[in-house]
């Protein structure tokens, strides 16, 4: 099975797995770009460099392999119309070692996290935006979410439940926030009848309010080593 378009957690693989039987691969590409890279059966997304060149760039320079930074790729095979230095909208770093595969393909990891979603607490701490999807499906009534970012320590949470679901479920959900979150995050949720996707199609988990003009100055420091926090899901947290 491969996996594209959306980004999966590891719960959701092993959903899949599990539905059909088959080993769940995951792929990275955009309309643009068509295919950048594809797992392998170790895990690693390997850039099929001859059709695109990928480069890491941050505050518009190449970083060192093994650097995070904004992903741009240049279409190695389009000749209609050439796309250099294409801005994905993604983070993610090419890692400096081969991988145990055996591929002489490059090895891209992604952050887990478009430069437009990110979690920004007052804290100065910050969350790749799929934190939000592994904190809010708390109970199986919560059929679909999305989680707004209304101010620096406001989070207003969407959610579309079936007939199970009770006001103590909402309690958890506020409970679980606050605890990865912090005690002075206010929670607030709204049941509502169905999510819209975005125009093109696809599901956030997360949208921010806060000002561009605000969140560019901390996407740059959020490219160090430090500031980002990747989520970490359920499942490894146990391991």
């Amino acid at each position: 099975m491969i996996l594209t378009s959306d980004e999966t957690s590891a719960d959701d693989r092993a959903v899949v797995r599990a539905a059909f039987g088959a080993p769940v691969l995951n792929e990275y590409g955009s309309r643009e770009m068509g295919i950048i890279a594809h797992e392998c059966p170790h895990g690693a997304l390997h850039v099929l460099t001859p059709l695109v060149h990928v480069e890491i760039l941050r505050d518009g320079h190449p970083v060192p392999p093994g650097q995070p930074g904004r992903i741009v790729c240049t279409n190695l095979a389009g000749r209609a119309q050439p796309l250099i230095r294409y801005a994905q909208g993604d983070f993610g770093r090419l890692l400096p070692e081969p991988c145990a595969c055996g591929s002489p393909l490059p090895v891209l990891r992604l952050e887990h996290a478009r430069t437009s979603g990110f979690l920004v607490l007052p804290d100065g701490r910050v969350f790749a935006d799929h934190v939000v999807s592994w904190r809010t499906p708390v109970d199986p009534s919560i059929v679909e979410y999305r989680v707004y970012q209304r101010a620096l320590d406001r989070l207003e949470v969407f959610l579309v439940v079936d007939e199970h679901f009770t006001a103590a479920v909402s309690e958890r959900l506020r409970a679980r926030y606050r605890e990865y979150f912090g005690p002075d995050i206010h929670v607030s949720i709204r049941v509502v009848d169905r999510i819209p996707p975005d125009p093109s199609g696809k599901r956030r988990f997360l949208v921010s309010d806060l000002c561009p003009a605000d969140l560019d100055p901390l996407t740059r420091t959020l490219l160090t080593p430090g500031p980002l926090h990747v989520p970490v899901s359920p499942a490894e947290e146990r391991r």
